[in-house]
């Protein structure tokens, strides 16, 4: 950007004098700027001043002050047109030596707000009214102007005459619609202000806009999304400066900001980010806004990104959300520990270990609300205004936000001194808090009372002490009853036999749970509890659901994810577990989990049956449609994103990667290219991807196994189904005279030995067949 190029007036216009190559004009290929009060310039295309003048804004005998409000360039003809408030055009010569009022253009319907002029033949206008017609110019009519003698004065037309014809080398042409009708045609929302500037980038399709708010947005006009989003610093503009002028020059792919000062962004290809949150070692929050169309990561060393739905490509990212100062005066990071949507899925709210709490529109990345808590935070969950903050020594508080009035309620009394680790809202009248320790308490947050406290007794066998390892007993409590994540499925009524809560834990488990809050009933029961990972030492860190509560998603600590049905499962009073039924018939052929042989899917129901250290598995288990490695290291986050049916898992180090439910590799967030068909899965999980894995990517397909059975059948050493059509040695039976009997076993044994390498001194080797039988994965 360019700094200090300042001007006498504030800007509003500003545009080129195109070169042309017939004609020869000394200001061709500079810079034209005009202000309000009629401050012409010409700059070069370094941003040195060439020409400037004061352009008369007064008619004769006018004592009104007028001021312009367009501009364009006729290099053909060698003139400049200017637009005012007097409802008129003027045409001035663009000689710097003898730059001279030519001619007006009188008495227009209503003031041009805009013009642009085509090839100098064709000039476009926009009026106040919402009116748009076109002035056709002629090369008769401008030499005649030339001609005329100076001391005569500017000629002057009137709009009538140029109406109706009158003007031999102008004509007028109307356009048939108006902007006073409604124009519902491709909208592209994302402004919060009222739009001052719009350009086209004819050589990339892009559309560029300018706000009030000095926001500037690229979109792409082939999706079209918004690509980019540039906001400026308060030295580099001050507050009060709106872009009076934004120019594209194509030539040198700049982008030309002008007020008092002139900026200059210059167009640079940067390579696209290959992941997100490069400082953060953990992602703390994903998210899709579905009044944005866009997904919205945090990492937890403050820097919240914003990411295209279609593209994936990065549109906005700032960095520094939370930060506090030392005693030398430097800035230091404060980590982010909980993040999320309001309900309205337009604000952003992020909280840090320090207490604070912001609430950002993250389009500009402007914090718009800041609170503070008395604890350190680790788990945020909103309602309407409300926004509930959980953290260490088991303390909530309320933070009421309408906009207008920010109040901080009285902080709830800690029932124990436990860490709460998640929390989650059900309507507007109940609160669930899951705590370290594995309870999980049930309030009434409009007058914070505990109505239940649910907690599962174990009966697992009693850990001998170890005098070598004395917190051994402990540790391995604390992992049986750790929970990780809470989740209510709000559209579920509270019966006695309909799950609405969902926890997840380190042990590996994920329990339902039917919770009944009333005026007189107040009691909880547990419905099932089933192993969710492959291994005992891992853990499920996370889970999701969408918003009608058909499925529950699930990432466990070796990067799987697993995707379950919940449309029959407890959801009804009386209802039978799922798993007890069949799966649909459309469901084997949407996930090719379901397709694997009965030896996978017994290995892996295995791990719902018994755990000697954990006790017995509880209920039946919901029927799974899919499982599927996603990332090599723990997936920390996962969500759904309902609008795109997209599932999106994120991982250390900033790896997100976006999913179907089928189990269908999309890409991952930071780059726009199409993944090809041949990549069809994530290069380090191709590595080392078990068969499970592997039969989730391939559709269902064994495309390695199938090459493997086809080039036995053509060298027909593998087994021959009885209903293929050919037989090999037919042609012994059509000869007459047989000499000796052949068997299909002694054609083979020499048909191996002629393809054998002979070498000198040496005999063929003896071979021995065998029986050569398709064995499938059923078999043992």
């Amino acid at each position: 950007m360019h700094h200090g190029v300042r001007c006498q007036d504030s800007i509003f216009e500003w545009t080129i004098y195109e070169e042309l190559e017939d004609v020869a004009v000394e200001v061709a290929g500079h810079f034209v700027s005009l202000s309000r009060s009629g401050l012409l310039a010409f700059w070069r295309r370094d941003l040195t001043k060439r020409f400037e003048t004061k352009i008369a804004v007064l008619d004769d005998g006018d004592k009104m002050t007028t001021m312009s409000t367009g501009l364009a360039c006729l290099p053909r003809y060698k003139m400049v047109a200017v637009a005012t408030t007097a409802a008129d055009i003027r045409f001035f010569s663009s000689d710097t030596y003898r730059f001279e009022h030519k001619f007006s253009i009188l008495w227009l319907p209503a003031v041009l707000v805009n013009m642009h002029c085509y090839n100098s033949e064709k000039l476009s206008c926009g009026d106040f009214m919402g009116k748009v017609y076109i002035i056709n110019l002629f090369e008769d009519f401008f030499k005649r102007v030339r001609r005329r003698a100076n001391h005569l004065g500017p000629q002057k037309v009137t709009f009538e005459d140029l109406k109706k014809g009158r003007m031999l080398g102008l004509k007028f042409q109307s356009t048939a619609k108006s902007h006073l009708t409604n124009v519902a045609k491709e909208t592209l929302t994302g402004h919060f202000n009222s739009v001052t500037h719009v350009l086209v980038d004819e050589k990339r399709l892009y559309l560029i806009s300018a706000d009030r708010d000095r926001i500037i947005r690229i979109w792409n006009l082939r999706t079209p999304r918004c690509l980019q989003v540039l906001k400026f610093k308060e030295s580099e503009f001050s507050e009060r400066q709106v872009f009076a002028s934004v120019f594209l020059d194509p030539d040198y792919d700049r982008l030309i900001v002008a007020t008092s000062r002139i900026a200059v962004l210059n167009s640079s290809h940067k390579e696209i980010r290959k992941t997100a949150h490069p400082d953060s070692e953990l992602v703390i929050f994903v998210g899709y806004s579905s009044v944005f169309e866009c997904f919205i990561t945090v990492g937890n060393k403050a820097s919240v990104s914003m990411w295209d739905s279609q593209s994936f490509s990065l549109i906005h990212e700032f960095t520094n959300t939370h930060v506090t100062f030392n005693k030398e005066g430097i800035i230091q990071i404060v980590d982010v520990t909980a993040a999320g949507f309001d309900p309205s899925e337009r604000r952003l709210i992020t909280a840090a270990r320090d207490g604070t709490i912001k609430v950002w529109n993250f389009h500009l990345g402007i914090c718009l609300r800041k609170f503070k808590a008395k604890f350190s935070v680790l788990a945020l969950s909103f309602v309407d205004f409300q926004i509930f903050a959980a953290g260490s020594s088991g303390l909530i508080s309320i933070f009421y936000d309408d906009g207008e009035a920010t109040i901080e309620d009285t902080e709830w009394k800690p029932i124990d001194k436990q860490t709460i680790v998640s929390v989650d809202t059900y309507s507007q009248n109940f609160l669930a808090s899951a705590t370290s320790q594995g309870e999980i308490m049930v309030w009434l947050w409009k007058n914070a009372d505990v109505k239940l406290r649910v907690k599962e007794d174990l009966e697992g066998p009693t850990i001998p002490e170890d005098p070598d390892y004395p917190a051994k007993a402990v540790v391995k409590d604390r992992k049986n009853s750790s929970i990780s994540q809470i989740l209510f499925l709000r559209t579920r009524e509270m019966d006695d036999s309909i799950g609405n809560l969902v926890s997840c834990g380190i042990d590996g488990r994920i329990r339902f749970w039917s919770v009944m809050c009333t005026q007189k009933v107040n009691k909880w029961r547990l419905l099932s509890k089933f192993r969710a990972v492959f291994r005992e030492c891992d853990g499920v860190l996370c889970i999701a659901t969408d918003r009608k509560n058909k499925y529950l998603f699930s990432g466990d600590s070796m990067g799987y994810i697993r995707v379950y049905d919940l449309e029959d499962y407890y959801a009804l009073y009386g209802s039978v577990p799922s798993n007890a039924k069949k799966p649909k018939m459309q469901n084997y052929e949407k996930y090719p989990f379901l397709r694997l042989q009965r030896l996978i899917q017994y290995n892996h129901s295995q791990h719902s049956k018994f755990d000697a250290e954990g006790g017995r598995e509880f209920g039946f288990a919901p029927l799974l449609l899919n499982c599927f490695r996603a990332h090599m290291g723990a997936l920390l986050k996962v969500t759904y994103s309902n609008e795109t049916e997209i599932v999106v898992t994120a991982a250390r180090h900033g790896s997100i990667r976006l999913w179907k439910t089928s189990g269908t590799y999309i890409g991952h967030l930071g780059t726009d290219e199409i993944m090809p068909k041949f990549k069809h899965m994530p290069p380090d999980i191709q590595a080392i991807a078990s068969p499970l894995t592997l039969h989730v990517f391939n559709n269902g397909r064994k495309p390695h196994w199938e090459r493997a059975m086809n080039a036995l059948k053509r060298c027909r050493l593998g087994h021959t189904s009885e209903e293929t059509e050919e037989k090999p040695f037919a042609w012994i039976k059509k000869k007459d005279v047989v000499t000796k009997e052949f068997s299909e076993d002694f054609t083979l044994h020499r048909e191996l030995e002629k393809r054998l390498p002979r070498f000198p001194g040496t005999t063929a080797l003896k071979l021995q067949l065998h029986n050569v039988q398709n064995i499938g994965i059923d078999d043992k």
